[in-house]
């Protein structure tokens, strides 16, 4: 038995505005989902949902909460024409032909500056399922 229910949790955003860290011409951008419930019956309704669907004592129960824009990582190139050479797509391709993927990807990682940013979410009420 499988059981599943998806919506969305009414919510502002309250993200910080983005800053962007340029220390270094590429960035890595990592970004994350803070989900504050304090003013929502959300965790009292799912556990409900869970009571409503229970059919055998061994089962298990996982939720996530996603926002559908979200990108959870993605390459900020501050300068367009300060991309070495050797980071263009078709020199990656030739390093993995030549076993050479993880020494291409710790060089690369050497010159790349990395941020976190997180979403930020104030969820409220959720209806009835």
């Amino acid at each position: 038995y499988s059981s599943c229910h998806s919506g969305i949790i009414p919510s502002t955003d309250t993200t910080l505005p983005y800053v962007p860290q340029t220390e270094a011409q590429q960035t890595q951008i990592n970004t994350h989902l803070r989900l504050d419930f304090s003013m929502s019956n959300y965790h009292l309704m799912y556990a409900a949902w869970c009571l409503l669907h229970r059919r055998d004592t061994h089962q298990d129960y996982s939720h996530t909460e996603t926002l559908p824009s979200q990108a959870t990582s993605c390459l900020a190139v501050w300068v367009p024409s300060s991309v070495p050479w050797w980071m263009r797509g078709a020199w990656y391709w030739v390093a993995n032909i030549f076993l050479m993927s993880s020494c291409y990807r710790w060089a690369a990682q050497a010159i790349i500056g990395r941020q976190d940013y997180t979403y930020s979410k104030l969820c409220y009420n959720i209806g009835f399922f």
